[in-house]
Formats: C-alpha cells, structure tokens, sequence
C-alpha cells in the first residue's frame, strides 16, 4: 500500500480537482462515477481510453456537436480522477457498472460507445446488458488482447510539471494533428479535437490507477461470445492505427450478428475521432436505432 503525507495527498487531490472542474458524481447503487454531458437527444454513455477521463469522453462530443441529436454522458471510467478503481476494476465489471449508471441517470436504455481502450468495458456491456444497451459503437477500439504497456520512464515523464503545457503547444500539436484538416464551411475545427484529447492525458497522476489496471487487463483480454452482442454495432476504425491495429475491429465486424465496419484509409489512432466520418456516422447511427430523427 502507497503511503502519502498530508502535503502529497493535497496536491494529488487538487490535480484531481482542476481536471474535474465541469464534471459531476452520480451516486450510483454501485458508488460514485465521475461525469458531464454535452447535448441533447438519445442518451449516448461514451467510455474513454486509457489513459483518460470524462474529458477525453468529451472529444466525442466535440466532434458530433450539441445540435445532432445526441445526449453525449461521457463517465470517468474507474481508476480515473473521481472515479474509484475499486468500484468496477477491469472490463466485465465496468461493463456491467453501466447498469448502475444508466438506473442513476433514469435510463431504461442508451447507446454506448467505446473510444480505444474502453472498447474492452463497451463490448461487455453490451453482452452483459443486451435489453439496455441499444446500439453499441466502437471507434479505434481494443477489441482483443493486445500489450499496451507504456515504454520505461513514461510514467517518470507524464507526471513531470510542464509536460501537460508542453503537449498542448503548436509545434507538438502541429505534429499530432498533421493531415488533419483545418476548419470546414461550418467552422468546425477537427484540430481543436485532437487538441481536448491530448489534454485528455493530464494531469497523469490521478490517471495512473486505471492506465495501470487497463494495461493489466488488456494483456490477457477475453471478449465476449459476439453471439451474445446482438445489437446493432457500428465501429470505425483507421486502417494506419498502429496504436491499436484493425486487424481486430475488422474480425469482430464479420463475427458480429449486425455490424457495419466503417474502415478509415488514411487515419490514425489520433485522427480517428475527430473524423468526418465519425462526425456525419455516429449520430445518424445511435439516432436511428433509437428511432429517432433530429427535428
């Protein structure tokens, strides 16, 4: 067990603290979940990767707008900011952690979508929940057992003051976002996503638990049957993803009782989410199998 002094604890929790300014706690029947929301219209919970947070659930948000029709919740997974990793650690049960949620949150049903390593917690949801999951969408997600554990001396890194600054400077995100385009007739910046999702990492220290826990349970992850996920899916991924390569995404597609692949040619794990695709896709997607239309 890690033992830390007064003046460590208060630093830790005033880090957690600055990254959750525009979050809230569900109370839960489970414990309390960290989240925000953005939008309205079908509930759509979103599970970050790893690491991140509510604010990396976000993006998503970012990148469909408030106007399309869709309620983005995006949750701190646990072991993330104020989320406990002891409420739900590894993927089943943060799957079925989403029952507690929705029960909370008054939802008989929503749409879940899993962005990169939360992939693992929105497949068993959606095998775990099948009459509360109503459409599942999986974007760059881990979908198999894969090693993604950082390099040595990452941890040492992340956690040095004026590495988050750093990250989010023009010349790194010039880097990050290059093939990215600038912003389109309506004035949406697909850029200023990559930016949130970077700044998703920071502050790392109250990220460690569950980047830690996912890297554990990532190693040795077991889907589900996909006989058991028969709801419809709908998963985007980059075909130049090296982080989290398709070759996954595309046998789950064909394995899956009602799935549509949407592969992306020319993306990468950083320029996935803020696609044109998942832009225009997703909305449509979670709206229609809700029955809904956008008035």
């Amino acid at each position: 067990m890690l033992f830390l002094s007064g003046a460590t604890d208060r630093r830790r929790k005033r880090r957690i603290m600055s990254a959750s300014q525009s979050s809230r706690i569900l109370e839960t029947s489970a414990g309390p979940v960290e989240y925000a929301e953005r939008g309205s219209g079908v509930p759509l919970i979103v599970l970050h990767g790893t690491p991140g947070g509510f604010d990396q659930g976000l993006s998503l948000a970012e990148t469909i707008g408030t106007d399309a029709g869709v309620r983005v919740i995006a949750i701190s997974r646990p072991g993330y900011l104020r989320t406990p990793l002891e409420l739900a650690p590894g993927p089943r049960r943060q799957g079925l952690l989403l029952g507690p949620v929705m029960d909370a949150l008054n939802l008989h049903t929503a749409a879940v979508a899993g962005i990169s390593g939360g992939g693992m917690a929105a497949l068993w949801a959606a095998a775990n929940l099948p009459d509360r999951v109503s459409a599942l969408v999986l974007i760059e997600a881990l979908v198999a057992a894969q090693d993604i554990s950082m390099p040595p001396g990452a941890r040492f890194l992340l956690t040095r003051r004026g590495i988050a600054r750093a990250a989010t400077t023009k010349p790194i995100q010039r880097i990050l976002a290059r093939g990215i385009p600038g912003p389109d007739a309506e004035g949406w910046d697909a850029r200023a996503v990559v930016r949130t999702i970077t700044a998703s990492s920071f502050p790392y220290a109250p990220r460690i638990r569950g980047t830690e826990s996912d890297t554990r349970y990532a190693a040795e992850f077991v889907a589900p049957d996909p006989a058991q996920i028969t709801m419809p899916t709908l998963i985007v991924h980059g075909e130049r993803d090296r982080t989290v390569p398709i070759g996954p995404a595309r046998a789950l597609a064909a394995a899956l009782p009602d799935a549509r692949l949407i592969a992306l040619p020319h993306a990468d794990h950083t320029s996935t989410v803020p696609s044109a695709e998942v832009r225009r896709e997703v909305p449509d997607f979670v709206r229609s199998q809700a029955g809904m239309r956008v008035r």
